[in-house]
């Protein structure tokens, strides 16, 4: 699929984007060269370099994806500051790109500075301190400059760059906070109404139906606004979670257990494991699962320590069947 993508963009040298004080934003898809790089084995002196200058593809969409590779992408951006700013910011709005590299032309002739970001490195090693991927590109009113990016990634290859100035990144990036607010704020109110409406019903009966008592009711006439057929027993095979992707779901299990775990061994240890994990926070996703238990002096490949999480799932359901005891409804 990626290869046929690749052949159907365009061997030429992408547009130079031309950046206005009347204009605030860029959608950068029509303006960048991408070079697959299978092995991963090009350095940026390669790729900026005469042998690799005409082998970069263009494409005609403005976030172009190329699914799933292991490959290595090189892109090259060619940009004239034709407004009055001194400074540019970059992003990338895919969050889940793992490795994103930023290189900038460096102090002398042919070299390169290079910002590193990405969703698997630290939070604390990005560029700008923001929730999407951001880079600042200084560029003087006038200049002509060629900056590279390098994307590595084992998610799919969405490219999805922008190029925003100051004013325009702030105005967007407070309304997405605003629409986060809303959306949270009205799911925690539609959780008070659930559990309002919980504490409302009659305290006898089972509260949920299995899928075999639902359809004996169904059959029984009892529940007349929903039909069921045979089918229904395979609909959990429509979910992708479940076998498009394999361990997807699994993570979240695995994830759950491993907080509950470290949690209890805080508990275990006191304010002296509080600096540990404040490393292991800072760490992120930038190493393996077991590497970053090491931080923390935890082995991952011992029961034991998995056996914490899973006490305090046994103290919590105890709470709940106590709970449920008292009020009766258990």
């Amino acid at each position: 699929m990626l290869a046929g993508l690749l052949l159907a963009a365009r061997v030429m040298a992408a547009p130079e984007l031309v950046m206005k004080d009347q204009v605030q934003e860029y959608a950068l898809g029509q303006y960048i060269g991408v070079l697959e790089d299978p092995g991963g084995t090009l350095t940026i002196d390669d790729v900026s370099g005469p042998e690799y200058a005409n082998r970069f593809r263009t494409f005609n969409e403005d976030r172009p994806v190329l699914g799933y590779s292991e490959s290595v992408f090189w892109i090259r951006l060619n940009l004239h500051n034709g407004s009055s700013q001194h400074e540019w910011l970059l992003s990338q709005n895919f969050a889940n790109t793992h490795f994103l590299d930023l290189y900038l032309p460096g102090p002398q002739p042919g070299t390169f500075t290079v910002k590193k970001s990405g969703s698997l490195r630290p939070y604390a090693e990005r560029d700008v301190p923001n929730h999407k991927i951001l880079f600042r590109v200084p560029i003087e009113p006038g200049a002509d400059m060629t900056v590279y990016l390098r994307y590595q990634s084992e998610a799919v290859i969405n490219l999805s760059l922008q190029l925003w100035s100051a004013t325009a990144f702030v105005q967007t990036d407070r309304g997405d906070y605003l629409l986060s607010g809303v959306f949270f704020g009205s799911f925690g109110l539609i959780m008070l109404i659930v559990i309002a409406l919980f504490q409302l019903m009659p305290k006898h009966g089972p509260a949920v139906l299995t899928y075999t008592e639902f359809s004996q009711q169904l059959e029984g006439g009892n529940v007349k606004a929903v039909e069921i057929t045979d089918g229904y027993r395979t609909w959990w095979s429509y979910i992708p979670h479940f076998m498009g992707t394999p361990g997807y779901v699994y993570a979240y299990a695995y994830g759950q257990l491993l907080a509950l775990s470290v949690y209890r061994a805080y508990e275990e240890r006191g304010d002296e494991f509080v600096p540990q994990y404040l490393e292991l926070l800072a760490a992120g996703g930038s190493r393996a699962p077991e590497e970053l238990g090491q931080i923390v002096g935890l082995d991952l490949a011992d029961p034991g320590f998995w056996s914490g999480g899973l006490e305090i799932v046994a103290e919590q359901l105890d709470a709940a069947e106590a709970a449920a005891k008292a009020t009766g409804r258990l």
